[in-house]
């Protein structure tokens, strides 16, 4: 995902500046039409918000090596990366009647795992070990490699809850003897994920959500800070408290 958006943010540079100039030649004049095209093209002001972060990266990073004095885009407002519109609540009745739908437990699995632990899909998943499931503990080792790279971030510890259990229980009887990961065969890209997914929700007779594993991620927290600290709750999710404010949680209210 963090090489997708690079990649959006640096095609667009370069269609809207051309890709024959030498970064030395940009100026603050360049990144404001950048700016305002990308706002003409009617993108979200979330997506926009999120290009320019990664457009002012990209130059701070340029002129920490060296390969240019300032950044033409140092001084471009960001704006909220956060678009409540794509934000949706999805009940423990919807992704109930959602896992009645799902063709085997492998699919259940990813869909429990990240509605009821609140798991990265599909990155975390795919890193899950049988050895990491603590079966008396009820707890699950989980691996970020989002967040790998801060410290004391790589690893975390999450409950496992009663409705995620008979899932695991059953995901483990079916298992091939000798495999180490619970998803042996889950890709790193979650496009055919979405698209088989999006099926499974409209067979549930539900109208597929905005972001269809975030969500899930989201509605899991939401449904842990009614019980636990928001601390120890974004400890869980693997972010900070202010991070799960202004992207996951969300009011039940509205959606149920």
């Amino acid at each position: 995902a963090t090489r997708a958006a690079y990649r959006q943010t640096t095609q667009s540079l370069i269609k809207s500046l051309g890709s024959t100039k030498f970064v030395s030649q940009l100026s603050v004049a360049d990144a404001d039409t950048w700016r305002k095209e990308c706002v003409a093209e009617g993108l979200a002001k979330a997506t926009i918000a999120k290009r320019t972060n990664v457009a002012k990266t990209i130059f701070k990073k340029a002129v920490k090596l060296g390969i240019i004095k300032a950044s033409p885009f140092e001084d471009l407002k960001v704006g909220s990366q956060v678009n409540s519109e794509r934000s949706f609540y999805v009940s423990r009745e919807v992704i109930s009647e959602v896992l009645e739908q799902c063709p085997n437990i492998q699919w259940r699995a990813i869909v429990g795992l990240t509605r009821y632990a609140g798991l990265r899909c599909p990155s975390e998943l795919q890193q899950l070990k049988w050895s990491d499931i603590d079966w008396s503990k009820k707890l699950l080792t989980v691996r970020s490699p989002k967040t790998e790279h801060h410290a004391g971030h790589a690893v975390r510890m999450v409950p496992v809850s009663e409705e995620l259990q008979p899932i695991l229980f059953e995901l483990f009887e079916m298992a091939t003897e000798g495999d180490v990961l619970l998803f042996p065969k889950l890709k790193a890209s979650s496009g055919n994920l979405r698209t088989t997914f999006h099926k499974i929700i409209e067979r549930a007779g539900h109208k597929p959500w905005p972001r269809l594993f975030q969500n899930l991620r989201g509605s899991c927290e939401t449904d842990w800070v009614d019980d636990y600290p928001s601390h120890q709750v974004a400890s869980w999710l693997g972010h900070s408290p202010s991070i799960a404010a202004r992207h996951y949680l969300k009011h039940k209210d509205l959606h149920v």
